[in-house]
């Protein structure tokens, strides 16, 4: 009767364990107070540097911080998810009283980008004015190979 019980309990443990991994999300990248994160590799550190001193000044002026993420994947999730997960855990929002915060976050394997807005910031940036800034400025650029033309025009038609 123990043995049973104890094979039972090991065979559950051992299934946990081989199981849970496959629902657990996938780690988003450690937190910066940057304002720009190219973990893909996708602009030269003049182009980084160049686009952080833009929104760094803008953020002091406004309070608005516009933040730029790329990764090499969304690893598995949407990148809708892997945007909403970046900002909920590093705290991008412009003033904690205003909500107001922007994360434009590029997957550069899966080609898929995601604007989000706090929602202070809603009023000024909404999903349909998002989407346009996607479509019509970054895409555009992307197809071109201009990827930091692209985000430096889109952050700038947002501000």
């Amino acid at each position: 009767m123990i043995r049973p019980l104890f094979l039972r309990s090991i065979t559950l443990v051992i299934t946990l364990l081989l199981v849970l991994p496959l629902f657990a999300q996938p780690a988003i990248p450690a937190k910066t107070n940057d304002l720009v994160n190219d973990y893909a590799g996708m602009m030269s550190r003049q182009e980084q540097d160049r686009l952080r001193q833009k929104l760094t000044q803008y953020a002091l002026e406004t309070s608005t911080q516009i933040a730029v993420v790329t990764e090499a994947s969304v690893q598995g999730e949407t990148a809708f998810e892997r945007a909403l997960a970046s900002a909920h855990g590093w705290g991008v929002g412009g003033s904690s009283e205003n909500d107001n915060g922007v994360m434009v976050y590029i997957a550069r394997d899966e080609r898929r980008i995601q604007i989000l807005t706090g929602y202070g910031a809603e009023g000024f940036l909404p999903d349909i004015l998002a989407k346009r800034v996607i479509e019509q400025i970054m895409k555009p650029a992307f197809r071109q190979g201009k990827v930091y033309v692209g985000i430096d025009q889109a952050t700038t038609r947002i501000m």
